[in-house]
């Protein structure tokens, strides 16, 4: 995983408190402790601060529709239909 990766995934559980992907993280790639910790706060500081989440199950939830609509309901309400 590159580094980068390694950061914005540090971030985003952070952001959703888990710190069971934390300490995966940390023990499956070579980061140092302290800026793991820090990344994981930063991920926690921003969704404090109401930053909008935009990792792929937070993006997939925004645009699910709405309960009760069932299969053939959610194609139109994909289409704007209602």
């Amino acid at each position: 995983m590159k580094r980068t990766d390694l950061i914005n995934r540090l971030r985003v559980a952070g952001y959703h408190d888990d710190q069971a992907a934390l300490v995966r993280l940390y023990t499956e790639n070579r980061i140092r402790y302290d800026k793991a910790i820090r990344t994981f706060d930063e991920g926690k500081r921003l969704r404090r601060s109401g930053v909008r989440c935009d990792c792929y199950e937070c993006r997939r939830e925004a645009h699910a529709p709405p309960q009760g609509y069932g299969i053939l309901g959610a194609a139109a309400w994909e289409r704007g239909e209602s």
